[in-house]
């Protein structure tokens, strides 16, 4: 939401059932809020807007952002956004929120929308240097599926849990949010990106980047989603991210390993380019190149011990560049993806 990223493929990274609310494949045009918040044209920031209104007019009542845009009154979507809009006021130098939703799902969606609000209205204090006040929730449609009745019953009756509260965000100047948040969306994504070669030889690296590159606040919101990758490589690797979750996150991280590695196929049955379409066009099979590759350098440390983070992004760089411009159905081999790395020494 703060990297004002309505991009599928982002966001399906953590949650695949929302490519079912995307009409062209792309994007997610309503729900996903950051767009419409951060940047809904160009150079226009309605969460910087409302800290320096607040900033400068105390008194303030303009200190307002829309969600929800006239177009969506008519357009025909599978995702019209469910918030309306948030206003800001400072009383007693408290800043109390308002947030008015267009519709909300009792169940599924209000427990994650208060987090994302309360976590940007406190954002919006600590910028504007005033205490976090009470957020006030109005809602046209509070609403509860007949098909989840019974899932909310057996929540009632689970017994009550201790009450947990998150520390306070921090207000140093070099811890303040918007610029910690603006670092750990550009480390979210790197890590997104090379997510295929995270493992647990090379996870120890990327936790020292969160934690090197961000305030102890912040980095462990990094280390949060970091454990979404490290669940599905294994459980040494779930486990090294964890140990350096604060008790209160670590309960929030993956319980255990849900592995997605993909056996790879006999080399002879799959091979990486495929003729396709009236044309014979050769297509280079990237998905397919992305198992292979992660296969091999699996096999090459488990016989010559840890390639490292950055030595294996370029060779798989180069081995995708090499097998992509010759356009033969060569296999990546073992031998291959060796000599690859030994090129990268040289």
């Amino acid at each position: 939401m703060m990297t004002a990223n309505n991009r599928l493929a982002d966001i399906a990274f953590y949650e695949p059932r929302v490519k079912s609310f995307s009409d062209d494949g792309l994007t997610v045009p309503g729900s996903s809020y950051g767009m419409r918040l951060r940047q809904p044209q160009p150079g226009l920031d309605q969460v910087a807007n409302v800290i320096n209104t607040l900033t400068s007019d105390r008194n303030t009542r303009r200190a307002a952002i829309t969600v929800y845009h006239p177009v969506d009154a008519g357009r025909e979507s599978k995702d019209v956004p469910c918030a309306f809009g948030l206003f800001f006021h400072c009383r007693q130098d408290k800043l109390h929120t308002t947030v008015v939703m267009r519709s909300n799902n009792a169940l599924s969606l209000l427990p994650l929308n208060i987090f994302e609000f309360s976590m940007l209205a406190e954002v919006v204090a600590v910028e504007a240097g005033l205490e976090l006040g009470e957020i006030t929730w109005f809602v046209g449609s509070m609403h509860l599926f007949e098909s989840d009745v019974k899932k909310a019953k057996d929540i009632l009756d689970i017994p009550l849990m201790p009450v947990a509260a998150m520390p306070p965000m921090p207000r140093a100047e070099d811890h303040r949010p918007l610029a910690q948040l603006t670092k750990l969306g550009i480390l979210e994504a790197k890590m997104r990106h090379d997510s295929r070669a995270i493992d647990h030889r090379s996870i120890g690296e990327w936790i020292d980047s969160f934690c090197d590159e961000l305030s102890p606040y912040w980095a462990q919101m990094g280390l949060l989603l970091l454990s979404n990758v490290a669940k599905s490589r294994s459980s040494d690797t779930l486990r090294q991210v964890k140990d350096r979750l604060d008790e209160l996150y670590r309960v929030l991280a993956p319980s255990r390993v849900t592995s997605t590695r993909i056996d790879l196929p006999d080399e002879d049955k799959t091979p990486l380019f495929r003729v396709s379409g009236p044309d014979n066009v050769l297509e280079f099979d990237r998905p397919e190149f992305e198992n292979r590759f992660a296969q091999r350098a699996a096999e090459y440390e488990d016989q010559h011990g840890p390639i490292g983070a950055g030595k294996l992004l370029r060779a798989r760089q180069k081995a995708s560049q090499e097998l992509a411009a010759r356009g033969e159905s060569e296999l990546l081999t073992q031998e291959r993806f060796a000599l690859i790395l030994m090129s990268i020494d040289a």
